[in-house]
């Protein structure tokens, strides 16, 4: 309903974060493919209207998501891409939060037997 509302309102940047929330939701219920989509388009979206937070936010979640499917490697570079624009922000609490859902410690390798039972965001 939110999204709709935003969608009627063109609020470009809601509909972005309630995009994100979908797409998180999805993936949860097992539609990974269409949720990593979603999470692509949300970073898109998110640059073009110039929010890094809710970028960096949408590359964590597509990490995590990616992580979860087994694809450590695309993964890895899209929690890279989430800790350097946390970095930039000086978002430490949200690096943490990535460190702890990816069971990556201060820019560690992930590990696919770590994020298991994880919850997402």
């Amino acid at each position: 309903r939110a999204l709709a509302v935003h969608r009627e309102l063109r609020d470009g940047v809601r509909e972005t974060e309630d995009l994100r929330i979908l797409a998180v939701a999805l993936g949860l219920t097992g539609n990974a493919p269409e949720a990593a989509a979603m999470l692509r388009d949300v970073i898109d979206r998110a640059t073009v209207h110039d929010r890094p937070l809710l970028v960096a936010m949408a590359y964590r979640d597509l990490a995590h998501l990616l992580a979860r499917g087994g694809d450590v490697a695309a993964a890895e570079t899209a929690a890279q891409a989430a800790r350097a624009k946390f970095e930039r922000l000086g978002a430490n609490v949200e690096i943490e939060k990535l460190d702890a859902l990816l069971g990556a410690p201060q820019g560690g390798g992930l590990d696919s037997d770590s994020n298991e039972g994880e919850g997402g965001s």
